[in-house]
């Protein structure tokens, strides 16, 4: 909000700009990310290079900055462009707000290449010992995408202390550890998959590792930040990641709408001689999908709009709240 109380429009930016223009790039290396299991290089860099994997980064940290009607239409773009480019990036942007909970110096480290992607081992499944100065992490991740990308690792791990695990209140203390990917082992299991496979989506292991205190993130205990964080950086990723993922859905779906079209319009009849394209049923199907998925479309970044300008006044409300995770279940 500027000083006079205007709101910022940030419903466009560089990072949305480039997923638009690199589509026909993304869309061409689809084959060949399959078969390697894992995101085509050239892709790799162009998202690197404009922000996309560290959406949630803070401009004051060197990131993008972006606010959630971008990162919904962003993802809505990929999701159109290849499923599984829009997954790993998803897995990557959305843990990247967690750098701006640490301390400056540490920040500083962990967003270095700022160009880096962030592989998110998500379930707590390592464990993590406290020691002088830090903990001793250790433990395996089962699906980690974009795991041959990442130049660094969020691992998530249940602290031990004595012995046992520790408590925060009424709950079991788990902290996210920052840890490069020199340090990380990647497992060849994604191999075979069905769906995503070029999300590289494998399994890593980490041998006991010491990791410093301050590259260590609590979600139920207090920051370790010596920086105000920004509002984005916490609505967005705890309020409205739903909102990201069903724009994944739309795009696909309007890539799936686009697919249709072009093979209706190569078909004909071999009783009839004519084109699907002619055909009335053909055309009330396409059109009525192409009209669901236009209102879907619309409505979620509607909705994402809408949360964008309660954070931007204060925090995303309880309507706005029920309407992102009920747009999204529909989407």
């Amino acid at each position: 909000m500027t000083t006079d109380g205007t709101l910022i429009d940030r419903r466009g930016g560089r990072v949305l700009d480039a997923a638009i223009a690199l589509t026909d790039l993304i869309r061409s290396e689809r084959v060949a990310a399959e078969e390697a299991y894992r995101m085509a290089p050239s892709v790799r860099e162009a998202l690197g290079r404009v922000g996309a994997f560290r959406m949630l980064v803070p401009e004051d940290l060197g990131g993008p900055g972006c606010a959630l009607p971008e990162i919904v239409r962003v993802m809505e773009q990929l999701g159109y462009a290849d499923p599984s480019v829009a997954w790993a990036v998803f897995n990557s942007a959305s843990s990247s707000h967690l750098a701006a909970r640490l301390a400056l110096a540490a920040a500083a480290e962990v967003l270095t290449p700022t160009d880096g992607f962030f592989g998110v081992g998500l379930p707590p499944t390592g464990r993590a010992d406290v020691t002088e100065g830090g903990y001793i992490v250790s433990g395996r991740w089962p699906v980690v995408s974009g795991s041959l990308e990442a130049a660094w690792f969020w691992l998530n791990g249940v602290v031990h202390e004595g012995g046992a695990p520790r408590a925060v209140g009424s709950l079991t203390e788990a902290r996210f550890f920052a840890v490069p990917a020199t340090q990380v082992t990647v497992e060849d299991t994604w191999r075979g998959v069905m769906a995503v496979r070029g999300s590289g989506s494998n399994a890593v292991r980490l041998a006991e590792t010491f990791v410093r205190e301050e590259r260590s993130v609590s979600l139920v205990g207090a920051s370790s930040h010596d920086r105000p964080i920004d509002a984005f950086s916490v609505a967005v990723p705890f309020g409205t990641q739903s909102l990201a993922l069903a724009a994944v859905a739309v795009g696909i779906a309007r890539s799936a709408r686009d697919a249709a079209l072009g093979q209706a319009a190569g078909r004909v009849s071999v009783v009839s001689r004519t084109g699907w394209a002619t055909w009335p049923s053909v055309q009330n199907t396409v059109a009525a999908a192409d009209a669901t998925i236009a209102a879907a479309r619309l409505l979620v970044f509607e909705v994402a709009d809408a949360c964008h300008d309660d954070v931007t006044l204060g925090g995303i409300g309880t309507v706005n709240h029920a309407r992102a995770h009920s747009v999204a279940d529909h989407a």
